[in-house]
Protein backbone atom coordinates (compact mmCIF):
# COMPACT_ATOMS: atom_id res chain seq x y z
CA UNK A 1 0.00 0.00 0.00
CA UNK A 2 1.42 3.38 -1.03
CA UNK A 3 0.87 6.32 1.29
CA UNK A 4 1.86 9.95 0.88
CA UNK A 5 2.33 12.02 4.01
CA UNK A 6 1.73 15.72 3.38
CA UNK A 7 2.51 18.53 5.77
CA UNK A 8 1.60 22.21 5.43
CA UNK A 9 3.93 24.62 7.20
CA UNK A 10 4.14 28.38 7.73
CA UNK A 11 7.67 28.57 9.16
CA UNK A 12 6.57 28.10 12.77
CA UNK A 13 9.53 26.01 13.93
CA UNK A 14 8.42 26.06 17.56
CA UNK A 15 5.38 24.03 16.46
CA UNK A 16 6.76 22.27 13.39
CA UNK A 17 9.64 20.50 15.15
CA UNK A 18 7.44 18.94 17.89
CA UNK A 19 4.93 17.99 15.19
CA UNK A 20 7.55 16.20 13.10
CA UNK A 21 9.00 14.41 16.12
CA UNK A 22 5.59 13.31 17.37
CA UNK A 23 4.57 12.08 13.91
CA UNK A 24 7.82 10.11 13.65
CA UNK A 25 7.43 8.53 17.09
CA UNK A 26 3.67 7.93 17.29
CA UNK A 27 2.35 7.40 13.74
CA UNK A 28 3.14 3.83 12.68
CA UNK A 29 3.50 3.38 8.91
CA UNK A 30 4.39 -0.32 9.16
CA UNK A 31 3.18 -2.19 6.08
CA UNK A 32 3.13 0.96 3.94
CA UNK A 33 5.38 2.32 1.23
CA UNK A 34 5.72 5.96 2.26
CA UNK A 35 6.68 9.13 0.41
CA UNK A 36 6.29 12.70 1.61
CA UNK A 37 5.35 16.15 0.33
CA UNK A 38 6.38 19.14 2.45
CA UNK A 39 5.09 22.63 1.67
CA UNK A 40 6.20 25.75 3.55
CA UNK A 41 4.25 28.86 2.60
CA UNK A 42 5.88 31.56 4.75
CA UNK A 43 9.26 32.88 3.55
CA UNK A 44 9.37 35.72 6.12
CA UNK A 45 12.24 34.93 8.48
CA UNK A 46 12.80 31.48 7.01
CA UNK A 47 16.26 30.00 6.45
CA UNK A 48 15.66 27.87 3.38
CA UNK A 49 18.61 25.55 3.99
CA UNK A 50 17.51 24.79 7.55
CA UNK A 51 13.91 24.17 6.51
CA UNK A 52 14.95 21.95 3.60
CA UNK A 53 17.24 19.80 5.76
CA UNK A 54 14.60 19.53 8.49
CA UNK A 55 11.99 18.26 6.05
CA UNK A 56 14.47 15.91 4.40
CA UNK A 57 15.62 14.44 7.71
CA UNK A 58 12.02 13.60 8.62
CA UNK A 59 11.43 11.65 5.43
CA UNK A 60 9.88 14.15 3.03
CA UNK A 61 10.90 13.43 -0.54
CA UNK A 62 9.38 16.49 -2.24
CA UNK A 63 10.00 19.84 -0.56
CA UNK A 64 8.41 23.09 -1.71
CA UNK A 65 9.55 26.34 -0.09
CA UNK A 66 7.44 29.16 -1.47
CA UNK A 67 9.34 32.40 -2.04
CA UNK A 68 6.20 34.40 -1.29
CA UNK A 69 3.17 33.68 0.85
CA UNK A 70 0.75 32.19 -1.66
CA UNK A 71 -2.03 31.59 0.84
CA UNK A 72 -4.03 28.64 2.09
CA UNK A 73 -6.33 28.36 -0.96
CA UNK A 74 -3.27 28.03 -3.21
CA UNK A 75 -1.79 25.37 -0.94
CA UNK A 76 -5.05 23.38 -1.02
CA UNK A 77 -5.26 23.61 -4.83
CA UNK A 78 -1.58 22.86 -5.40
CA UNK A 79 -1.58 19.87 -3.04
CA UNK A 80 -4.50 18.26 -4.82
CA UNK A 81 -2.85 18.95 -8.20
CA UNK A 82 0.34 17.22 -7.06
CA UNK A 83 -1.53 14.24 -5.66
CA UNK A 84 -3.52 13.76 -8.88
CA UNK A 85 -0.25 13.07 -10.69
CA UNK A 86 0.70 10.21 -8.36
CA UNK A 87 -0.59 6.69 -7.78
CA UNK A 88 -0.80 6.64 -3.98
CA UNK A 89 -3.54 4.66 -2.28
CA UNK A 90 -3.96 6.96 0.71
CA UNK A 91 -2.87 10.40 1.91
CA UNK A 92 -2.03 11.50 5.43
CA UNK A 93 -2.52 15.27 5.60
CA UNK A 94 -1.23 17.28 8.55
CA UNK A 95 -0.76 20.87 9.53
CA UNK A 96 2.45 21.91 11.30
CA UNK A 97 1.05 22.24 14.81
CA UNK A 98 -0.29 18.89 15.98
CA UNK A 99 1.12 16.28 18.36
CA UNK A 100 -0.11 12.80 19.25
CA UNK A 101 -1.43 11.66 22.63
CA UNK A 102 -1.11 7.96 21.80
CA UNK A 103 0.45 5.72 19.13
CA UNK A 104 -1.72 4.89 16.13
CA UNK A 105 -1.27 2.66 13.10
CA UNK A 106 -1.85 3.90 9.58
CA UNK A 107 -3.26 0.49 8.65
CA UNK A 108 -5.96 0.80 11.33
CA UNK A 109 -7.13 4.08 9.80
CA UNK A 110 -7.05 2.87 6.21
CA UNK A 111 -8.99 -0.23 7.27
CA UNK A 112 -11.81 2.04 8.46
CA UNK A 113 -11.87 3.73 5.06
CA UNK A 114 -11.95 0.33 3.39
CA UNK A 115 -14.80 -0.97 5.59
CA UNK A 116 -16.94 2.19 5.52
CA UNK A 117 -17.17 3.33 1.90
CA UNK A 118 -19.37 6.30 2.83
CA UNK A 119 -16.49 7.71 4.92
CA UNK A 120 -14.28 10.07 2.93
CA UNK A 121 -11.74 10.78 5.66
CA UNK A 122 -10.58 9.63 9.06
CA UNK A 123 -9.57 12.69 11.04
CA UNK A 124 -7.89 12.50 14.42
CA UNK A 125 -9.83 14.37 17.07
CA UNK A 126 -8.17 17.26 18.89
CA UNK A 127 -8.96 18.92 22.20
CA UNK A 128 -11.50 21.71 22.59
CA UNK A 129 -9.95 24.80 20.98
CA UNK A 130 -12.61 27.44 20.43
CA UNK A 131 -14.95 28.74 23.13
CA UNK A 132 -18.06 27.51 21.31
CA UNK A 133 -16.83 23.90 21.10
CA UNK A 134 -17.45 21.04 23.52
CA UNK A 135 -14.70 18.92 25.00
CA UNK A 136 -13.98 15.76 23.03
CA UNK A 137 -16.12 13.01 24.55
CA UNK A 138 -17.98 9.79 23.87
CA UNK A 139 -21.46 10.05 22.39
CA UNK A 140 -24.13 7.36 22.13
CA UNK A 141 -24.22 7.98 18.39
CA UNK A 142 -20.52 7.12 17.98
CA UNK A 143 -19.69 4.00 16.01
CA UNK A 144 -17.40 1.32 17.45
CA UNK A 145 -14.19 0.82 15.48
CA UNK A 146 -12.17 -1.84 17.28
CA UNK A 147 -10.22 -0.06 20.01
CA UNK A 148 -11.44 3.31 18.76
CA UNK A 149 -14.76 5.06 18.39
CA UNK A 150 -15.83 7.33 15.58
CA UNK A 151 -18.08 10.37 15.36
CA UNK A 152 -19.54 10.94 11.91
CA UNK A 153 -19.77 14.52 10.62
CA UNK A 154 -20.47 16.40 7.41
CA UNK A 155 -19.23 19.80 8.58
CA UNK A 156 -15.64 19.91 7.35
CA UNK A 157 -12.94 18.00 5.54
CA UNK A 158 -10.31 18.47 8.25
CA UNK A 159 -6.69 19.27 7.41
CA UNK A 160 -5.27 19.25 10.96
CA UNK A 161 -4.44 15.52 10.96
CA UNK A 162 -6.33 13.11 8.72
CA UNK A 163 -6.19 10.20 6.31
CA UNK A 164 -8.19 9.94 3.09
CA UNK A 165 -8.18 7.85 -0.10
CA UNK A 166 -6.04 9.37 -2.85
CA UNK A 167 -9.03 9.09 -5.19
CA UNK A 168 -10.70 11.95 -3.29
CA UNK A 169 -8.45 14.45 -5.10
CA UNK A 170 -9.82 13.38 -8.50
CA UNK A 171 -13.29 14.74 -7.74
CA UNK A 172 -14.18 18.26 -9.02
CA UNK A 173 -14.92 19.68 -5.58
CA UNK A 174 -14.73 23.41 -6.30
CA UNK A 175 -16.70 23.14 -9.54
CA UNK A 176 -19.41 20.99 -7.99
CA UNK A 177 -20.23 23.60 -5.34
CA UNK A 178 -19.61 26.70 -7.45
CA UNK A 179 -16.36 27.86 -5.85
CA UNK A 180 -12.98 28.65 -7.39
CA UNK A 181 -10.71 27.35 -4.62
CA UNK A 182 -10.56 24.36 -2.33
CA UNK A 183 -10.89 24.56 1.45
CA UNK A 184 -12.10 22.40 4.33
CA UNK A 185 -15.59 23.77 3.78
CA UNK A 186 -15.61 23.40 -0.02
CA UNK A 187 -14.35 19.81 -0.07
CA UNK A 188 -16.74 18.81 2.72
CA UNK A 189 -19.71 20.40 0.92
CA UNK A 190 -18.77 18.58 -2.29
CA UNK A 191 -18.49 15.23 -0.52
CA UNK A 192 -21.74 15.85 1.34
CA UNK A 193 -23.49 16.00 -2.03
CA UNK A 194 -22.19 12.47 -2.63
CA UNK A 195 -23.51 11.23 0.71
CA UNK A 196 -20.05 10.97 2.29
CA UNK A 197 -18.99 11.84 5.82
CA UNK A 198 -15.87 12.43 7.88
CA UNK A 199 -15.11 10.00 10.70
CA UNK A 200 -13.70 11.86 13.70
CA UNK A 201 -11.61 9.20 15.41
CA UNK A 202 -11.37 9.10 19.23
CA UNK A 203 -9.92 6.72 21.75
CA UNK A 204 -12.09 3.93 23.10
CA UNK A 205 -12.91 6.15 26.07
CA UNK A 206 -13.87 9.07 23.82
CA UNK A 207 -10.73 11.15 24.31
CA UNK A 208 -8.90 13.20 21.68
CA UNK A 209 -6.04 11.46 19.86
CA UNK A 210 -4.05 14.60 19.01
CA UNK A 211 -3.38 18.02 20.48
CA UNK A 212 -3.51 21.23 18.48
CA UNK A 213 -0.49 23.23 19.70
CA UNK A 214 -0.50 26.24 17.36
CA UNK A 215 -1.31 29.20 19.59
CA UNK A 216 -0.80 31.67 16.74
CA UNK A 217 -1.31 31.58 12.97
CA UNK A 218 0.30 33.52 10.15
CA UNK A 219 -0.22 33.81 6.39
CA UNK A 220 -3.01 34.51 3.93
CA UNK A 221 -6.15 32.51 4.70
CA UNK A 222 -8.54 33.22 1.85
CA UNK A 223 -8.89 34.84 -1.56
CA UNK A 224 -11.56 37.36 -2.63
CA UNK A 225 -14.79 35.51 -3.32
CA UNK A 226 -13.92 32.52 -1.12
CA UNK A 227 -16.26 31.52 1.70
CA UNK A 228 -15.47 33.59 4.81
CA UNK A 229 -13.10 35.88 2.89
CA UNK A 230 -14.59 38.90 4.70
CA UNK A 231 -13.55 37.35 8.03
CA UNK A 232 -9.88 37.39 7.00
CA UNK A 233 -9.66 40.36 4.59
CA UNK A 234 -8.41 42.79 7.24
CA UNK A 235 -5.62 40.50 8.46
CA UNK A 236 -2.01 41.23 7.52
CA UNK A 237 -0.63 37.91 6.22
CA UNK A 238 2.81 38.63 7.72
CA UNK A 239 1.46 39.35 11.21
CA UNK A 240 0.90 36.70 13.88
CA UNK A 241 -2.65 36.32 15.20
CA UNK A 242 -4.09 34.25 18.03
CA UNK A 243 -5.46 31.01 16.58
CA UNK A 244 -8.27 31.00 19.13
CA UNK A 245 -9.38 34.62 19.18
CA UNK A 246 -8.11 36.27 16.00
CA UNK A 247 -6.43 39.08 17.94
CA UNK A 248 -2.84 40.14 17.31
CA UNK A 249 -0.38 37.77 18.94
CA UNK A 250 2.10 39.17 21.43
Amino acid sequence: MKVCKVIWSTNRLEYLIPTLKSQRDMLNFEGCEVEGIFIDDMPKGRHDGTMFELAKNFGFTEIFLHQQNMGLPYVWNRTFELLRERDYDYVYLSEDDVTFNCPIRMLDMTQILHDYRNVSQVCLTRQKWYDFEEETQAYETDITLGKYRGELSEAYFWSLASVFPRAIVDLPHAESVGEKNLSEYVVAKSLQQLGMQTCKLKTEEGHNIVNHIGEYSIGKRAEPGDPRYEDFASYDPETKYSSKHGTKWS
